[in-house]
Formats: structure tokens, sequence, C-alpha cells
């Protein structure tokens, strides 16, 4: 992926993470006022001469979609998805391949060198970079995070459990307008 973003995109999503963004290699999406809404990561990071995974390959870095989806989770919602997903067949196959997809991309993000590395040195870690799921889960029928699953659904419009929480934050969230929101504006 070819870097978009600028000194000032940084700023504004170390405002958005409180902290200066990890790993960052993009922007994959932007909120309707230009701020950055949706982070791709590096798949892996140096650390005392050692390659380390990093948990997420599509970060979102939306306070307010942040904050809404921590609230869905706070009221068992994760549980209440997965229930949903596992009670169709079609979404529980939309699903698996939501994961396959993800891994792929994940994959498609190293360098040959890095994936070169990885498949020689560190055959475990290459494991999970090619066969992991969203969030780095190992069984495609489990869902870690909704924050991860809508991430990926905002890129590609693919993911059930991002659909499910598009509909959720639609439904519940429609009195409060991200057209009227200022959060990343400068301060």
């Amino acid at each position: 992926m070819r870097q978009n973003y600028t000194e000032e995109d940084i700023e504004v999503i170390t405002r958005q993470l409180d902290r200066e963004p990890r790993n960052l290699v993009g922007i994959a999406k932007r909120c309707k006022d230009g701020y950055p809404q949706v982070l791709v990561t590096y798949p892996i990071f140096e650390e005392n001469e050692e390659l380390k995974l990093f948990p997420t390959t599509y970060w979102l870095s939306c306070p307010k979609l942040i904050e809404w989806i921590f609230t869905l989770e706070s009221e068992g919602l994760v549980q209440q998805v997965q229930e949903e997903i596992m009670a169709d067949c079609k979404k529980q196959q939309e699903l698996i391949t939501a994961h396959e997809d993800y891994a792929q991309r994940r994959v498609e993000l190293l360098s040959n060198s890095d994936l070169t590395k990885l498949k020689e040195e560190y055959p475990g870690r290459w494991r999970v970079i090619s066969q992991s799921g969203i969030g780095g889960i190992m069984e495609k029928e489990g869902i870690k995070c909704l924050h991860t699953h809508y991430a990926d659904f905002l890129i590609n419009q693919k993911n059930p459990v991002g659909k499910i929480v598009d509909n959720l934050l639609q439904a519940r969230f429609s009195e409060v307008n991200l057209d009227n929101c200022s959060i990343c504006d400068e301060e």
C-alpha cells in the first residue's frame, strides 16, 4: 500500500487514539470530513531483533465509532452477534470468507523479505499471519471484537458481523449523526 497520509493526519490520529499510531501503513477509509476513520497497520514489527505480530490489520480510529461500539460490547452484544451468525448458515459462510480475505490482505501487505523471514525463521508466526482471521482469531466461528469486524466492513462491505454492527449503530445512534461530528477538528 502506498503511503497516503500526511503529518496532519498523524496529528489527528494521535488525538483520536491518545497516542501516536504504531505500524501505520496507510489510511483505508476517511470520514465525510476527510479525517482518518480506518487505519491499515503493518502485520509485524521488530523488537529486540525479533519479529513480532501486530494485533490487527484494520484499526478503527474514529473516536465516535469506537465509543458507540464499546457501548454495544459492554451490553453483551458480542455474544448476541455471534449467536446470530451461528444460527444462519449463509452468514457463517460469509464470516469464514471474510476471515480468509482478511488473512490474504494481511499477507499481501508484507514485503518479500519479511515474508521470506517469517516463513523460514518464524513458522508459527507465519501460520498465524497467513491463517488467522479478523483480529488474529484462529477459530473462524468466534468473534473477538466488534471494532475489528466493523473496520473490515467499512472497507469491503462484506463482513457479516460488521453489517450487523452497522445496523445496530444506525438503529441505536441515529439521533447522533456523524455529519455533525467535530471530535477530530483541531483544538
